[in-house]
């Protein structure tokens, strides 16, 4: 514990004696965290910049955020009178794990080796961050503040922009400052309800959805999404990888349907419920929206740069779905089948799945899911085995004989002829209506 409270504890502290908790007349608007936008083209700054609220060190003064700067500290001081707790036990609470919060962070500027200034950042976004969650009306359960349950305090048709800023790799947080900050606002310490209670709320917010791997202890908000993304509710078994980038050809949605394939939706929306039996595809349901894009490229980046390169689970998915979906006529099949739904159109989703395999590519080396592996591996057997049969019979029952070729040919020579002999009769019509 700190022998000294920094100044800013005390100004806070005095500041929420104050404050009004009506809504003011404001506009509402190892390693785990890597600073990663240096090792792109300028033309990638999009995918790794916030729109509308910065959180954690990398983007703390970035230009499109000052304005939520300002709503930012209402919702610190609405939530510190919610909870009548003083701002003191918060950082105290995070004082105590202040190295290994700095420790998390990849090339972090020498700013922030003030204790004093980075952990006001730390207590600053963090409680941020469980204001919102409170208040997203999304989650079922205990409340803690009581925030946003008459009337929400973010605006909901901002929420896409929220939700694209929580889910980029270079603006995030620790997740255990939130679970520190969400055990003194509960007045818990217990770690299992605490984490369940801020899991689910990631969840909803994310997700909307309360699946995720139980006892897991995730990094970050985007380890929490990628991980509900991939793996069911029961911890997931160990996977035998493969060592090498996959070559398998997958076939697309329309060449399975045309091998007569079915494809279906699954029994869950994990990845890991990706299944073939019985000549039929099972697949999760995939909503996309304009944000996925650049969610999907951050998280094939915190795999990338994670300390454990080699797994790259959600990397082998996105590779599967590129084979999947390799055009424009791949998507509306999927569509059709109910897999996907989405505002996008089929060309961007196709153009998406390209574009994040040439992006971030699989590197020698790297390791595809094995689970993965053997549906491709399965289904393009089955694919190639009725494609064969579909021409042994083509050859046995109309091409086996002569005189069937010889028909045949005929046959194609008198539509080619009579096509010829229409455009003819028009173009004398026309000819003589014209004198």
């Amino acid at each position: 514990m700190s022998s000294q409270v920094p100044s800013w504890v005390v100004e806070i502290s005095e500041r929420v004696k104050k404050v009004n908790v009506e809504r003011p007349s404001i506009d509402t608007p190892s390693k785990a965290l890597f600073r990663v936008s240096q090792n792109f083209p300028d033309e990638y700054g999009d995918k790794f910049k916030p729109y509308k609220v910065s959180i954690g060190p990398y983007h703390c003064n970035s230009p499109s955020c000052e304005k939520e700067e300002k709503f930012k500290e209402y919702c610190i001081l609405y939530g510190l009178k919610k909870t009548g707790k003083p701002p003191k036990d918060f950082y105290n609470a995070l004082y105590e794990i202040k190295d290994d919060l700095r420790n998390s962070y990849d090339k972090l500027e020498p700013v922030w080796d003030d204790d004093s200034e980075f952990l006001r950042l730390m207590f600053r976004d963090g409680f941020y961050l469980l204001v919102m969650l409170e208040s997203s009306q999304l989650f079922v359960g205990e409340s803690y503040m009581n925030v946003g349950k008459t009337k929400p305090l973010f605006d909901p048709n901002e929420m896409e922009n929220y939700r694209h800023d929580l889910l980029l790799l270079e603006n995030q947080i620790p997740l255990m400052v939130l679970l520190k900050l969400l055990s003194v606002a509960v007045g818990k310490s217990d770690h299992g309800y605490v984490h369940t209670t801020l899991i689910i709320q990631i969840l909803n917010f994310c997700f909307q959805t309360e699946t995720y791997v139980k006892g897991h202890e995730y990094l970050h908000i985007l380890d929490v999404y990628r991980h509900a993304f991939l793996y069911p509710s029961d911890p997931r078994e160990p996977l035998s990888i493969y060592s090498a980038p996959p070559d398998l050809n997958i076939p697309s949605a329309t060449q399975l349907q045309e091998a007569r394939i079915a494809i279906k939706i699954s029994t869950t929306r994990c990845v890991s419920s990706i299944s073939f039996q019985d000549s039929i595809l099972s697949l999760p349901f995939l909503n996309l929206d304009n944000v996925d894009r650049s969610v999907y490229f951050n998280v094939l980046l915190f795999e990338r740069f994670h300390e454990q390169p080699e797994m790259k689970d959600f990397a082998s998915y996105v590779y599967f779905m590129s084979n999947i979906l390799k055009g424009a006529k791949d998507v509306s099949h999927l569509r059709s089948c109910g897999v996907i739904r989405t505002s996008l159109s089929d060309d961007e989703v196709a153009e998406m799945f390209y574009w994040l395999c040439k992006s971030v590519p699989f590197n020698p080396g790297d390791k595809f899911n094995a689970k993965l592996w053997d549906v491709g591996s399965r289904m393009k057997d089955e694919h190639d085995k009725k494609s064969e049969a579909w021409r042994k019979d083509l050859y046995q029952n109309y091409l086996r004989s002569p005189w069937a070729i010889v028909s045949l040919v005929a046959a194609f020579l008198l539509f080619v002829l009579s096509v010829i002999q229409t455009i003819y009769a028009v173009l004398s019509y026309v000819h003589r209506k014209d004198k």
